[in-house]
């Protein structure tokens, strides 16, 4: 049994985006000229959805910079979205930075996703 029932919640501000997972192997991680890791390859993309609101100004600030207005954060039913996923929301692209999981005692994660521009997606 769950403690905490958010799902109505998030059912409410859910949207629909785009999302692409990487693929699974074991192939080496691969740096470009300017020693910025090569995107990983991605599945085909496919539906999910999930409540997808701006980073707070108390986030931004407690980043020390990390993050910024461009970023998002996901809360979502879904507890398998993996890190470096690809996430396309009205013509904005986003990558899965990290996630926090909340599924021991409620029904849903949040992931961190951070605004790329059309040149790193």
């Amino acid at each position: 049994m769950k403690f905490f029932n958010f799902k109505a919640l998030i059912d409410q501000f859910t949207v629909m985006f785009t999302i692409e997972y990487p693929l699974t192997s074991d192939e080496p991680v691969e740096y470009g000229w300017a020693g910025k890791e090569v995107p990983t390859k991605l599945n085909p993309p496919t539906t999910g959805k999930g409540a997808l609101i701006p980073m707070s100004q108390k986030n931004i600030y407690q980043s020390g910079g990390r993050l910024t207005e461009a970023d998002r954060q996901l809360y979502s039913l879904d507890h398998n979205i993996p890190l470096k996923s690809k996430v396309t929301y009205k013509g904005m692209v986003y990558h899965v930075e990290s996630k926090t999981p909340y599924e021991d005692y409620a029904d849903f994660s949040t992931y961190t996703l951070k605004g790329v521009d059309a040149f790193n997606a």
